[in-house]
């Protein structure tokens, strides 16, 4: 029985494809395919990292202390706007304030792949979640803005 170096399912000698994710085992063979984590990188596969956990709930927990610092700011200039020029400021003040927040609660490339695991020994990008390299980046409607996804886990990486 041979396994499957992206799930770790056991297959079939002569089986073509993993029976449990569906990866090609043939472009593997023939040196096109990837390679498989362990020897793509020396850090081996093992994926996640409690370490890249780690530093990504870290990396969340201070954007959303950041968004409450603005929360609290937006807030207080939105009530002295709205005491001294009248209400007709306060919603503009609170959609002011939230579209700050959206804004600053997005993880950009930059600030993921300084997470560790988060690229390999050639410097290719690595999903902190399950070790894949493919992203799928999907635009976002009527902007320039895109998301990365893992093309595997499916998780939201960054924005670029």
């Amino acid at each position: 029985m041979k396994k499957c170096f992206d799930c770790g399912a056991e297959c079939q000698p002569d089986a073509r494809f993993c029976p449990q994710c569906g990866r090609n085992f043939r472009a593997a063979k023939g040196g096109r395919g990837r390679k498989p984590p362990e020897a793509a990188s020396p850090r081996g596969g093992g994926y996640p990292h409690s370490e890249s956990i780690d530093a990504w709930e870290e990396l969340k927990a201070s954007k959303r202390n950041r968004a409450m610092w603005i929360f609290a700011v937006g807030a207080g200039l939105t009530a002295v706007a709205t005491a001294s020029v009248g209400f007709e400021a306060a919603p503009f003040g609170g959609v002011l304030t939230l579209i700050v927040i959206m804004l600053s609660m997005r993880v950009s490339a930059s600030n993921y792949y300084s997470i560790p695991h988060s690229n390999d020994a050639e410097g290719e990008h690595r999903c902190i979640f399950c070790g894949n390299r493919g992203i799928w980046r999907k635009g976002i409607y009527r902007t320039n803005d895109k998301i990365a996804n893992c093309s595997k886990c499916k998780a939201q990486l960054f924005y670029e």
